[in-house]
């Protein structure tokens, strides 16, 4: 498996996750200035960050459908060729460290039949372990402007599952992220 199969199979055990016991951090982004509910159409970049070799995956897919149908239960329009906001999407795996402190055992002034017996101490060192963690990046980028004026970054540790679980997961990191991304001032409402 090459370097962009690992990482699209480590985006999508990351997902698997936001399905699971271990809730993922999601933490958004948006431009101080700018009014999200003014936009109308939406399309994607024409290269995905989570495409590979030329042809788009099986996970670009899964985000670009579930994103398509929140936004536009939002009063969105998806548009590639007019667009107001261009969506990309970007994936990473990496290595963290965490700190495992060792068990401690102190006992002072131990009194037995004979008197004072001392002071025990029994220290065990502090262990590190490294552990995966991934991130899956949604971009909104405005056409007009060329900048990024909406971001959402998913955080958490990969797990396994077959390909219903990764669809299943993708479509409910994408509803988190866009749980309260504003409607459409068009005249649409949102969900």
């Amino acid at each position: 498996m090459n370097g962009s199969g690992r990482l699209c199979l480590a985006l999508a055990t990351l997902v698997l996750t936001t399905a699971c016991a271990t809730s993922p951090r999601v933490s958004i982004h948006t431009a101080p200035d700018v009014d999200l509910a003014r936009y109308e159409r939406f399309g994607f970049f024409e290269r995905l960050g989570t495409d590979h070799a030329g042809y788009r995956s099986l996970v670009s897919e899964a985000l670009r459908t579930a994103t398509i149908r929140e936004l536009e239960a939002r009063g969105l329009r998806h548009d590639d060729v007019d667009p107001d906001l261009r969506i990309n999407f970007n994936a990473r795996l990496e290595s963290r460290w965490r700190a495992v402190p060792g068990p401690v055992f102190v006992q002072d002034d131990v009194y037995g039949i004979r008197g004072r017996a001392g002071n025990r101490y029994f220290l065990q060192p502090t262990e590190f372990r490294e552990y995966p963690e991934g991130s899956l990046l949604v971009d909104l980028v405005d056409v007009a402007e060329s900048r990024l004026v909406w971001e959402a970054v998913v955080m958490g540790p990969p797990s396994t599952g077959g390909p219903a679980e990764l669809r299943e997961a993708l479509e409910g990191a994408i509803s988190t992220v866009f749980e309260d991304f504003p409607a459409s001032a068009s005249g649409r409402s949102g969900p």
